[in-house]
């Protein structure tokens, strides 16, 4: 975490955002965890020192959320999520009116 020993701080907007949640890489700890797969991927946000901002709404989703501060994921599965596709994200058609990049997958800074 070379960006922490740095003292820089990396936001995760919208972590969640082009995340494919079915992944077995998340699944699998959510399953041991007793946790969702969105859980895991905060989690390992969390884990890598990423300061997150889920952009939810709902009660209920934002309260999921704050449990994922109560999960530990093991040194492997952190490996595993850390291994992922991290290739930008096609735009979408909003961000491609705008003149926006595309967004790179939740799976690192």
């Amino acid at each position: 975490m070379e960006h922490a020993e740095r003292h820089v701080v990396i936001q995760g907007y919208s972590p969640l955002r082009h995340t494919d949640l079915t992944h077995p890489a998340l699944t699998a700890p959510a399953t041991r965890l007793g946790a969702t797969p969105a859980q895991v991927v905060l989690a390992w946000h969390l884990a890598r020192r990423v300061t997150t901002l889920p952009s939810s709404t709902h009660p209920d989703h934002i309260r999921d959320d704050l449990t994922a501060t109560h999960l530990t994921l093991s040194a492997d599965e952190l490996h595993t999520i850390d291994t992922l596709d991290q290739h930008p994200a096609t735009p979408s058609p909003q961000e491609q009116r705008h003149g926006r990049p595309g967004q790179r997958a939740s799976f690192g800074p």
